[in-house]
């Protein structure tokens, strides 16, 4: 039912864009259909004002227009009115052409963008776009010939003209302004995203996927703002390259980014080795080891492989049953078919990445909350085992029967016993509510244990330690525990009963032994026995399935060993 959901919110969400876009009454990427392309382009070197004359024979003329070269130039187009554009409304002339040049119209001069000169030192930069207001003498339906008279020494070496094409004026400028803002908009929801995931990862939740999810939402409302700029901002042209290479980079590091963040989201194995390949393989696409490749293809073909690289590690993670992977196999489909419409389908994509992995975020998140809440619940029942444990009724009825004897046998003594015991108990309701306390303190914990025992029972009991490093930290009553259990298997009638704790340290695991020297009676352990389940509750809430607990008798006494998987046991 939950994935049932998620399909249908990807495809709501998808409409629901769609539908934006469509009622901004533009796209990027096709002519509107009231809207009229030129065609037949020819380009010639040089300047002469007789190539304004629409009955000039070009036929001779270049059909290439893209020529490396810095020169001043001619371009002569038509471009066929017809009865699209049939309305009261004036008509407009759009140009895209990456240089200043002079515009006529069938032979009168329509406008002017910058300052055509024969060199750079005369020449004034003109912008990337310009509208043009077609005068209703000049806007007669049928065919027209466009001339540009042209140069562009602000360019390396580059004649790059991109099209011309006549419509309703005001759309030719009020569309594009409406649909870049709309981006804008929507972009600002991830600027608000990747803020949010920033925040939460330095105050809450220090996951490195969600650093990794924040920058990625920064670094695509940074793209998206390069990537329409050039509809609110008619920049010069020689700009324009600048813009497409930070847009070509800005891509680059978002692939990147965004490989590392589903490698390390889903634990890839040797993510290091494919993290370092596939970079090497944008870079390489970057520097333009492909023939023929401009920055629209290389850009198309760097996310292409970031986006079919992101699907096969993702469904190598839902195959694996990780978390999250649902959610972050829906958003990805729609990234497959980036090659359709790129400016497009990038926003639409990524839109529904972002989507999904905030879903897969807000259910890890609540996991996460329950999984604390748990904790919390566990805590507070392990401090109240910890209490109960050492101040159960009979512990307490006997200890307060052997004070009365010693008050009334011998009052200094019952003065001193009286107050081991209070120690004991500040010691417990110290460190009753920790979850981990320094060795150094649970082995005074003990002694003071054994300290009352010795008066209990009349016997002398003490506790060795071997080889006990500094710094480190355990549960709190851990050992204790093991020394009471020791001491219940003990049968011996020696006046002297000696527990022993040693500890050995690994590289990558430290072993408590913990000895009571004598015979032992009831060779037969309690598996579900008070000490027994605190001792496991309080190893598994703090070091979860990275530890081992054995408890038996032995030819010396009795022996309980935990042996801690883990490296490093401080309280870091």
């Amino acid at each position: 039912m939950k994935l049932l959901i998620q399909v249908i919110l990807v495809v709501l969400v998808n409409l629901s864009l769609a539908k934006l876009i469509q009622e901004s009454g533009y796209s990027p990427h096709r002519m509107n259909e009231r809207e009229i392309i030129s065609r037949d382009r020819r380009i010639s070197l040089g300047d002469s004002l007789v190539w304004a004359d629409p009955e000039y024979d070009d036929r001779h003329w270049s059909t290439n227009p893209y020529l490396d070269t810095n020169a001043q130039f001619w371009l002569r187009e038509t471009l066929i009115l017809d009865e699209r554009l049939l309305s009261d409304e004036p008509i407009g002339l759009a140009v895209n052409l990456l240089a200043s040049y002079e515009l006529y119209w069938d032979g009168h001069l329509l406008g002017t963008n910058g300052h055509v000169g024969s060199n750079k030192s005369l020449e004034i930069q003109g912008q990337h776009f310009k509208a043009f207001i077609l005068p209703d003498s000049l806007a007669t339906m049928g065919a027209h010939t466009l001339a540009f008279r042209s140069s562009n020494f602000y360019l390396k070496n580059k004649i790059r003209p991109f099209g011309t094409w006549a419509g309703v004026y005001e759309d030719l400028i009020r569309k594009p302004i409406t649909f870049s803002a709309l981006i804008h908009v929507l972009g600002g929801i991830f600027l608000v995203i990747g803020l949010y995931y920033l925040f939460i990862f330095f105050i809450n939740y220090q996951q490195l996927a969600y650093l990794l999810f924040g920058f990625l939402c920064l670094l695509f409302f940074v793209l998206t703002l390069f990537e329409y700029l050039k509809f609110h901002y008619w920049y010069p042209y020689s700009y324009h390259y600048v813009r497409l290479e930070i847009i070509e980079y800005l891509t680059l590091f978002f692939n990147g980014l965004l490989l590392l963040f589903f490698l390390i989201r889903f634990n890839f194995p040797k993510m290091g080795i494919v993290f370092g390949l596939l970079v090497l393989m944008l870079s390489l696409i970057k520097g333009g080891i492909l023939p023929y490749s401009g920055h629209d293809i290389r850009i198309i073909i760097m996310s292409m492989i970031t986006f079919y690289a992101s699907s096969l590690i993702i469904l190598r993670a839902y195959f694996l049953k990780k978390s999250g992977s649902k959610e972050a196999l829906l958003g990805i489909i729609p990234c497959l078919f980036l090659f359709v419409y790129y400016d497009l389908m990038l926003f639409l994509s990524f839109s529904n990445l972002v989507l999904f992995n905030l879903l897969s975020f807000s259910y890890q998140q609540k996991k996460m909350q329950k999984e604390q809440q748990t904790a919390l619940l566990r805590s507070a029942r392990l401090e109240t085992e910890l209490l109960k444990k050492n101040i159960q009724p009979h512990y307490l009825m006997n200890t307060l029967t052997s004070l009365l004897e010693w008050v009334e046998k011998d009052p200094k003594i019952g003065a001193h016993f009286i107050q081991a015991l209070a120690d004991e108990f500040k010691m417990l309701n110290r460190i009753s509510d920790k979850k981990l306390i320094p060795l150094n303190q649970e082995i005074e914990l003990c002694q003071a244990h054994l300290h009352i025992l010795s008066f209990r029972k009349g016997k002398k009991y003490f506790l060795e330690t071997i080889d006990v490093p500094e710094n480190l930290f355990i549960p709190p009553a851990l050992i204790l525990t093991l020394v009471e259990n020791g001491i219940t298997h003990n049968r011996s009638v020696e006046n002297k009963i000696v527990q022993k704790l040693k500890i050995m340290q690994h590289p990558e695991f430290i072993v408590f032994t913990v000895q009571s020297l004598g015979p032992v009676k009831n060779k037969i352990n309690n598996p579900d026995g008070t000490g027994f389940k605190y001792v496991k509750a309080r190893l598994e809430e703090s070091y979860p399935g990275n530890w081992e607990f054995s408890s038996k008798a032995t030819d010396y006494g009795w022996e309980s060993i935990i042996r801690i998987f883990q490296k490093n046991n401080s309280n870091d």
